[in-house]
């Protein structure tokens, strides 16, 4: 493994979005070496060590972006900012207390917002960092100045989809990250009701989004992958029969395609499939759905690709995007909205204001509807469009406390949507 380097660069990871067969989208990540002006030196073969568990991750997959962002950090600390005291040139040199190091000052410090990292992120880098340099390590053997057992220990875990179970996991025991706020993750019925009056009013070009995480459950980055019926890859929005009939509206999300022709992603699904929207709130979905069509018309987009939200010079929204439209709903209408209400809105404003909202609130807000309804954990991860039912086992754990404290509806987003989208 040729990666020795001198000490005036650092690694990077570097994503793009290839256009592959029938305009499918491709990720591909890299690992390079940069100098100290960013350009690239040399590239290396690291991105096809990336793994966050036994089993490592293609390069071209969106899992792998994410991985390298936690991976050359790592890198980074051990053979650059640390230069002086490790004194090392190349990741075959890297120990486990350099690692421990590592991951003791990341679980501690601040992130860039100058916040502590959550105890979940904190897991994730170790796991990353561990499992990636362990596979190094089975490939590289003695070159490698760690060995299997500093790095991996087995232990038997409980895994709610399989029980408890012998596996490997990373053999670093690091406290910190327990101190940060965070993004908020919670809204009450109430609140988001609020919330999404404000959208249509104030910021329609997401607001239909907000709906398709708050009726179907879609992740931001998955709305911003949504297309109209003129798009060269057919319709997002499809209509099925049920036993009676009735057309009942499905999400296409089977493929991830190109939706720009610049060829900037627009986010990831994470999980490609076709997604339900939950029968109860078909008529909110469709409601939304016709408002959205409506605005759109007196929108400019690409026609070839017809996104279904666009920004102002009509491309396609990326996730970036649709995260910005979104903070500024929260900090510009919201948090001014419930500072006017009685408590406990004017309280959840404030907390609102100091952490900020998270943009995945709206998919929150419908597993805890599922739960509320009742939903076995299958029956949660099967409308929620997951792989595993770690999630919906997550959120059904806290089932008796969701019924303490949320406010149990029939389908009064309806309502929120009648009320504000109708009035336009």
């Amino acid at each position: 493994m040729d990666d020795s380097t001198d000490f005036s660069g650092r690694y990077v990871s570097h994503s793009e979005q290839i256009a592959g067969k029938n305009g499918q989208a491709v990720q591909v990540t890299y690992i390079m070496i940069a100098d100290r002006n960013g350009l690239i030196r040399k590239v290396t073969h690291l991105q096809d060590y990336l793994a966050s568990g036994p089993n490592g991750v293609s390069p071209f997959t969106s899992s792998a972006k994410t991985y390298a962002a936690f991976f050359t950090p790592m890198l980074n600390y051990c053979i650059y900012e640390r230069r002086k005291d490790f004194g090392i040139c190349s990741p075959l040199q890297i120990t486990k207390p350099m690692m421990e190091q590592y991951f003791t000052e990341y679980a501690s410090s601040p992130a860039a917002n100058g916040l502590l990292r959550m105890p979940n992120t904190v897991q994730k880098c170790i796991a990353v960092n561990t499992f990636s340099m362990a596979r190094l390590v089975r490939h590289y053997g003695n070159e490698m100045a760690l060995s299997p057992e500093d790095l991996l220990v087995t232990k038997r875990v409980y895994i709610p989809t399989k029980g408890h179970v012998v596996t490997e996991v990373p053999n670093f025991n690091v406290t910190g990250g327990k101190l940060r706020p965070g993004l908020l993750r919670d809204i009450s019925t109430e609140a988001f009701e609020i919330l999404l009056g404000l959208a249509f009013r104030y910021t329609p070009d997401i607001a239909f989004g907000l709906c398709a995480q708050a009726f179907a459950g879609l992740r931001p980055g998955e709305v911003c992958n949504m297309h109209q019926d003129s798009s060269i890859y057919g319709p997002s929005v499809i209509y099925t029969a049920d036993s009676q009939g009735s057309r009942i509206p499905e999400l296409d999300l089977s493929m991830e395609y190109v939706m720009r022709s610049d060829n900037v992603s627009v986010g990831g699904i994470k999980r490609e499939r076709i997604q339900k929207v939950f029968p109860d709130f078909v008529p909110a979905f469709e409601r939304a759905y016709e408002f959205h069509k409506a605005y759109l018309e007196k929108q400019s987009f690409e026609p070839e690709y017809a996104p279904m939200f666009v920004t102002g010079n009509g491309m396609a929204m990326t996730y970036d995007d649709y995260e910005k439209r979104f903070n500024e709903l929260v900090t510009d209408y919201f948090v001014p909205e419930l500072s006017q209400c009685h408590p406990p809105l004017s309280d959840y404003g404030l907390l609102v204001k100091e952490r900020g909202l998270a943009p995945h609130i709206g998919r929150h807000v419908y597993t805890l509807q599922l739960v509320e309804r009742g939903l076995t954990p299958e029956m949660i991860k099967f409308w929620r469009g997951d792989r595993s039912i770690e999630s919906a086992m997550t959120y059904w754990a806290g089932k008796g406390e969701l019924h303490r404290a949320a406010k149990k509806i029939a389908c009064n987003f309806l309502d929120a949507v009648m009320k504000f989208g109708g009035s336009q």
